[in-house]
């Protein structure tokens, strides 16, 4: 249980970096250790959900409510890979009896929404034409993948009701980009579907008749369609009086001329006060103005025209993810990571994901800060004195522990650790504190004859030279320093007695990054094979007058590499 709890651990810090391969390596190795804990199954389903895995989401959510049928988070696990998988039946089951378990589990009932939202998109377009279109992608291996994603044939439906969304679309989701070279590519070879007029419509069976037809229109399918980009490029090119207003609005932003830029969406808005997205970018100039209130007040209009709208799941997660990055702006971090998972339902942008990544990590930082407080951490740190000096130092440690995290920035905090872990003769965990409080105060003497003692006590004698000397250098009349480095001296002259000292401070040295240069230095291998076998000759003794030869052997015989005498 121990170990995969500590795999738990490890996995659910993965995931929250981000890192969801190795999150689920982490959560396999816990279920291998207790196969029978559905939480594990819960967290390696999410991790395989954020990878667009959903069929290995979906068998893990499956075993987690197996283990424990009364839990509404593993129904929602089970309904989002159902959903996302477009069995979207078994999803509204898999909701509805997550939110029986557990009637306020945002989970569920976001879950459940989605999947009426999708089914009342699906219901307006699924004609033979865009069935037909899907198959298409289906069966080219560069789009195939594409239409596993809902949100993706989602996308392709909207536009064979609305295909002047197209360059919308397009930005927002690169792959109907790939989606349309396809599609081109096919009926440039006259046996695709491709627009036309307003409709998507059927290819057709007669290639001859279609090339005629071309031909009398003095045109083929391809320069009939560049004769529509021309065409609505003419268009674009008509005076549109909520076309300037918006785009104009958006010019005057750009150069963050804030008050033109409302002035233009309001003028935008009174020609078209159902156009939810200029109330957006009335919530986005307020952002960058520093009107926290304003912009969510814009934002939260715009979700109000939106609901009285047909869905369009990328335009909510926008407006979603504007409302996230207020609260970010106003270190409402609660909220806006709140909003930032509520977009990523919507739409699976990787800039949502990078924002969400952010919101998180100042929290984290946010809640550090607030957390500090010299006097308690004062205070903590007598009372691990006190623990100290009674010899629990597992009780010091924990009373220390809570100092640093009152007082992060305290090099002598992080000292005290140091020692209650020698007392453990728990080394390496000492070593890492002395390094800590030395990183924040390198002119703390005490902290580097500590260093020496530690280095010493794990027979690196060449580390805890240095680390004496360094000390001297600071405090030259230091005697904790100097008796350190007197001490370790006499033991690298006279050795510890005994083998098993010997063949572990070898170990310790052969470990040493620095000691593997050194060895690997073709000018001391030489020298070390002179003195061997000519220790007397004068090129050799003159070899070793030079100081930067002479210093490295000293730090091979301080390790114990090479033996005198």
């Amino acid at each position: 249980m121990e170990q995969a709890n500590q795999h738990k651990a490890e996995g659910n810090k993965a995931f929250s970096a981000g890192n969801f391969q190795e999150a689920i390596t982490h959560f396999t190795k816990a279920i291998e250790c207790n196969p029978n804990d559905h939480v594990f199954y819960s967290n390696r389903s999410a991790c395989y959900a954020s990878l667009g895995k959903y069929n290995e989401a979906l068998q893990d959510a499956k075993k987690c409510v197996e283990l424990k049928p009364d839990w509404a988070k593993g129904y929602g696990r089970k309904g989002l890979a159902e959903f996302y998988l477009q069995q979207l039946d078994d999803a509204e089951v898999s909701y509805r009896k997550g939110l029986e378990l557990e009637p306020t589990n945002e989970q569920c009932k976001e879950g459940l929404k989605r999947v009426q939202e999708a089914r009342n998109t699906a219901s307006t377009s699924t004609d033979a034409d865009t069935e037909e279109l899907l198959n298409k992608l289906r069966n080219n291996p560069k789009t195939a993948e594409y239409v596993k994603d809902p949100g993706f044939v989602k996308k392709i439906a909207m536009l064979a009701e609305k295909p002047d969304m197209i360059f919308t679309l397009i930005q927002a989701d690169p792959r109907l980009q790939d989606a349309f070279e396809v599609i081109f590519s096919e009926l440039q070879q006259g046996v695709g579907s491709g627009f036309s007029g307003s409709n998507l419509s059927k290819p057709t069976d007669d290639r001859h008749a279609q090339k005629s037809e071309g031909k009398a229109n003095g045109q083929n399918s391809s320069n009939k369609m560049e004769e529509e980009k021309k065409a609505n490029s003419q268009h674009s090119k008509q005076s549109d009086p909520f076309e300037d207003a918006k785009n104009a609005g958006n010019e005057a932003y750009r150069k963050r001329d804030f008050q033109t830029a409302l002035s233009y969406y309001d003028k935008a808005l009174e020609l078209n006060p159902n156009e939810y997205l200029i109330y957006n970018n009335k919530a986005a100039v307020y952002l960058e103005m520093k009107d926290f209130e304003k912009a969510q007040e814009m934002v939260d209009k715009a979700l109000e025209v939106y609901k009285e709208q047909k869905p369009d799941f990328v335009k909510l997660a926008k407006m979603y993810h504007r409302k996230a990055n207020i609260y970010l702006a106003s270190e409402d971090y609660d909220n806006a990571i709140e909003y930032y998972k509520k977009s990523l339902l919507e739409d699976n942008n990787q800039k949502v994901k990078d924002d969400l990544k952010k919101a998180e990590k100042e929290k984290k930082l946010f809640e550090e800060r607030r957390y500090i407080n010299p006097e308690l951490a004062e205070k903590h740190k007598e009372q691990g004195n006190q623990l100290f000096k009674k010899g629990d130092f597992p009780g010091a440690l924990k009373e220390y522990d809570e100092a640093i995290r009152r007082n992060p920035n305290d090099a002598k905090l992080y000292s005290n650790k140091a020692t209650s872990y020698m007392k453990l003769l728990e080394f390496p965990s000492a070593l890492k504190m002395i390094d800590k409080a030395l990183e924040l105060d390198p002119q703390f003497v005490k902290g580097w004859a500590k260093k020496g003692v530690i280095h010493e006590g794990m027979k690196e004698y060449h580390r805890a030279l240095e680390a004496f000397e360094k000390g001297l250098k600071i405090d030259p009349i230091s005697e904790e320093c100097k008796q350190g480095r007197d001490s370790v001296r006499m033991k690298i002259l006279i050795g510890t007695g005994t083998k098993e000292d010997d063949e572990e401070r070898f170990r310790h040295a052969m470990a040493d990054p620095e000691i593997q240069r050194i060895l690997a230095d073709p000018t001391i291998q030489n020298v070390i094979s002179e003195l061997q076998e000519r220790p007397t000759d004068p090129s050799v003794r003159k070899a070793l007058r030079d100081p930067t030869i002479s210093a490295k052997l000293e730090k091979l015989i301080a390790a114990g590499v090479i033996k005198t005498g």
